[in-house]
């Protein structure tokens, strides 16, 4: 299932948040955490970040 069909299954379900895990097809190393560029409330950023920090003390300095 493609992301952007992904995305649109979350907003058809009014999901309050979207999260997609997954390897990039062009390979490398590391986290990224990205958020919606449009208008989004305080609260989302807040989350977004907590979920991004508790990912990185997760996984540590660990390359994949």
């Amino acid at each position: 299932m493609e992301l952007s069909e992904r995305a649109e299954l979350a907003n058809k379900l009014k999901a309050d948040y979207f999260i997609s895990i997954h390897i990039n097809a062009g390979g490398g190393t590391g986290f990224e955490s990205y958020i919606y560029s449009g208008n989004v409330s305080s609260a989302t950023i807040a989350y977004q970040n907590v979920i991004h920090a508790e990912i990185m003390k997760a996984i540590g300095n660990v390359i994949m």
